[in-house]
C-alpha cells in the first residue's frame, strides 16, 4: 500500500505518473485484440496478462473471480478507475496499491511482482488482495493525516493500519469461499494460504 500525500511540490509528478500510466494501459494492448467492445477493466486485465503471462489460464474468463477483477479496475477505487501499472512494487514487495491523498480526480494504481517463484495462482491472489485493499485508501489517508496532525504514537498508527489490511484479507477470504475458484485444494499455494489461513480475530 502507498498513500501519496498531497503537496504543491508533487502536483506535476502526480499528473505525469497518471498520464503515462493511462496512455500505456490503453495503448499497448495485444495487436490481435478488438478492444472496441471491452470495458476499461477488461482492457486493464488483458494488459496485465500480457505483462504477467504466468497468470494466463489460471481463471475462467467467464467466472466470477475474473469478472470481479475487471469490475474493480473499472470502478473499484471509490467509484473511480484503477490502472494496472507494470512497474514492480517498491521494496521488493509482491504487490501494492497506490492512492493519491487529496487528489480525488486521479485513478488508483495496482502493481504486482513477476518475480521467479511467484506462481500464476499467487500472482492472482496478490492482485485480488490489492483490489480489495485499495478500498481502504480514503480511510488510510485520513489515518496518515490524523497521525501527523496529532503526533499520535507510532504504535497507534501501526495497529490501525494493520487492522485495515486484516479486514481486507477477510473480505477477500469471504469472496474466495463464495466463488470457489481459487484456494479449493488440500494443498494451498503460499499466497492462497496467506489469505485463507488468516486468523479470525485481529488480536490473535
Amino acid at each position: 500500500m502507498s498513500c501519496i500525500p498531497s503537496s504543491p511540490a508533487r502536483s506535476a509528478f502526480l499528473f505525469v505518473c497518471s498520464a503515462l500510466t493511462l496512455l500505456r494501459s490503453t495503448g499497448a494492448m495485444a495487436e490481435d485484440c478488438d478492444c472496441s467492445k471491452l470495458s476499461f477493466g477488461e482492457k486493464q486485465v488483458l494488459q496485465l496478462l500480457a505483462d504477467r503471462p504466468a497468470m494466463i489460464g489460471v481463471l475462467d474468463e467467464d467466472g466470477p473471480t475474473y469478472k470481479w477483477a475487471c469490475e474493480q479496475f473499472t470502478s473499484g477505487y471509490e467509484g473511480r478507475r484503477i490502472h494496472w501499472d507494470y512497474a514492480l512494487p517498491h521494496f521488493g514487495l509482491d504487490s501494492e496499491y497506490v492512492s493519491w491523498t487529496g487528489k480525488n480526480f486521479l485513478p488508483g494504481l495496482v502493481r504486482i511482482s513477476g518475480r521467479q517463484g511467484l506462481s500464476g495462482v499467487d500472482q492472482w491472489m496478490v492482485l485480488l488482495y490489492e483490489l480489495e485493499n485499495i478500498k481502504n485508501a480514503s480511510e488510510m489517508s485520513r489515518l496518515v493525516e490524523f497521525s501527523i496532525e496529532t503526533e499520535s504514537p507510532r504504535e497507534y498508527f501501526i495497529r490501525e493500519a494493520v487492522q485495515m489490511e486484516f479486514d481486507a484479507f477477510h473480505r477477500l477470504k469471504r469472496r474466495l469461499i463464495q466463488w470457489a475458484e481459487l484456494a479449493t485444494g488440500e494443498q494451498l499455494s503460499p499466497r492462497e494460504g496467506w489469505v485463507m489461513n488468516v486468523e479470525e480475530n485481529f488480536d490473535e
